[in-house]
């Protein structure tokens, strides 16, 4: 938009849910952009996930592997560094 406003909204094909990140409004005071974001996305396969994002060109803060609790994990930044986690489901 001309203001400087932006947002990028997410639905995969057939949901009924998307996700909408946006960037403050411009002026709008004690608003961050970048940091961790709380959210967290699943895939049933991890390695392939993964690899098709790296190609794709997604920065992974971490990479793939198994926390202290046994779940498969990697975390991921959006060009305005607004970090994601990415799960493999059991």
């Amino acid at each position: 938009m001309d203001n400087g406003y932006l947002w990028l909204e997410v639905k995969p094909s057939g949901a009924e849910t998307a996700i909408t990140i946006a960037k403050p409004y411009p002026g709008e005071l004690g608003v961050s952009v970048g940091g961790f974001t709380n959210i967290v996305f699943t895939t049933d396969d991890m390695k392939s996930t993964y690899k098709d994002l790296n190609v794709k060109g997604v920065k992974f803060i971490e990479e793939p592997k198994i926390q202290e609790w046994g779940v498969m994990q990697a975390i991921f930044a959006d060009l305005d560094d607004n970090r994601f986690v990415l799960v493999e489901r059991d």
